[in-house]
């Protein structure tokens, strides 16, 4: 396949530099280190997968940012492992995108120009950063906060599969057998079929998907070392017998996931990927086209939240409110009287990620109701502390969401930012 020639008559050849500027955000960001790479002289693998060639362009021990054309075909036979590209140019016309290139690894005299046809290209986001997620949060997300270590523990399970167990460090393979437990049954929690309701009973799911799920050995003996850690031994029984009654091992163990005991494990969990992303840089260091504006967003964030009367410090900020006599439940879907409710923290965090080029931060207000002080005092609660439902007293929801392009200006990213929060917190 080829362009036409009317096509062609109307191709024009840019430099990469040229080429770039007609992208935005981290696709841009990833051409120009593309460019960069082929200025240094790095040999790239030649592979093409399903019709796409990709190019890492960035790599640290947090993550690795590749550079993908899609619908790749190439134009002159047979293609080397390896290539070492010179006098780069892409044609743009058609409707069609050409790369032309000369392999310096291949000695031929004259040389002969090598060149493949793309119809589109975008950067890709490997995550190794635990802390950084690179897909968007529903507003609607029911699932919190599980939903929000799916990626980071993908991102485990992928690195572990990818670089082999000694690659890890000490806090990655100490949590790396129960993220492999728990990628089998948030295989179908998180799933769109299954919903989780408030009672002993209340969980609906696809009994087919169900009856497919199987763990390995290694796996059922990392499931139950971890529940009988955490104390977990209803779900622990219910798991010996998984075989005989997979419906109600799952509904047990989504129970102690969704109710107050899960913060336990979900705290566990955080806490060692934080601690084995300590050392890593984070994306906005290594790719600085996000860093101005992380600092503005952060800065306005933490004037505005104080300003409004909240305590803490970006990500999570606190304040105690007098409960109302009626407050609606979020649980019975309808108002629900609580008497003996005095005291109310309503917390609030925020979650930054990157979509689609774009630095997006996502705001969660969690509320917790106490009949004492010391029900709402723990300065460590945040937001997520809400998702772990008591008897209806916490809840915890998505609340609105921050997107920002790279290319705004900063008057602009500081407007939309106070908007954002006096929005949040009116």
């Amino acid at each position: 396949m080829s362009m036409n020639s009317e096509g062609l008559k109307k191709a024009i050849e840019y430099s990469l530099k040229d080429f770039a500027r007609f992208y935005t955000g981290a696709n841009r960001q990833a051409i120009l280190l593309f460019g960069k790479l082929l200025d240094e002289k790095t040999v790239i693998p030649y592979r093409i997968r399903n019709k796409d060639f990709s190019v890492e362009v960035a790599s640290t021990t947090a993550f690795t940012l590749n550079l993908v054309f899609h619908n790749v075909l190439i134009e002159d036979g047979r293609h080397p492992a390896q290539i070492l590209m010179e006098n780069v140019r892409v044609e743009r016309g058609g409707g069609m995108f050409r790369l032309k290139f000369f392999n310096a690894l291949k000695k031929e005299e004259p040389a002969k120009e090598s060149s493949f046809v793309f119809d589109h290209l975008n950067s890709a986001v490997v995550l190794w950063n635990y802390n950084f997620y690179t897909q968007s949060l529903d507003e609607n997300a029911d699932k919190l906060p599980w939903c929000l270590l799916d990626e980071p523990m993908r991102a485990l399970l992928g690195k572990a599969a990818s670089l082999g167990r000694d690659s890890l460090n000490a806090y990655e393979k100490k949590i790396l057998p129960a993220v492999q437990f728990l990628d089998v049954i948030f295989g179908l929690y998180l799933d769109q079929e299954t919903q989780v309701a408030y009672g002993r009973s209340n969980i609906y799911f696809n009994r087919d998907k169900l009856n497919t799920m199987k763990f390995s050995e290694n796996q059922k003996r990392a499931g139950i070392e971890m529940m009988e850690h955490f104390g977990w031994l209803e779900s622990k029984q219910r798991f010996l017998h998984f075989d005989e009654d997979k419906e109600a091992f799952f509904k047990s163990f989504i129970r102690q996931l969704t109710q107050k005991e899960g913060k336990t494990l979900y705290t566990w969990l955080q806490g060692n990927l934080s601690a084995a992303t300590s050392e890593y840089p984070r994306l906005k260091q290594v790719l600085p086209v996000y860093a101005g504006n992380h600092r503005i967003i952060c800065n306005c964030i933490d004037k505005v939240m104080k300003d409004c009367g909240y305590e803490g410090t970006y990500p999570d900020y606190r304040k105690e409110k007098k409960a109302a006599f009626v407050e609606v439940s979020q649980v019975y879907q309808r108002k629900y009287t609580y008497l003996n409710e005095k005291k109310k923290l309503e917390l609030i965090s925020f979650v930054e990620s990157i979509v689609n080029g774009c630095l997006t931060v996502t705001a969660l207000k969690g509320t917790i109701l106490g009949k004492r002080k010391t029900d709402i005092y723990d300065t460590a609660m945040t937001a997520i502390d809400g998702c772990f439902t008591e008897q209806g007293r916490r809840r915890c929801q998505v609340e609105s969401v921050l997107t920002i392009d790279p290319d705004m200006e900063e008057g602009q990213v500081l407007d939309m930012t106070q908007d954002f929060i006096i929005a949040l917190v009116k």
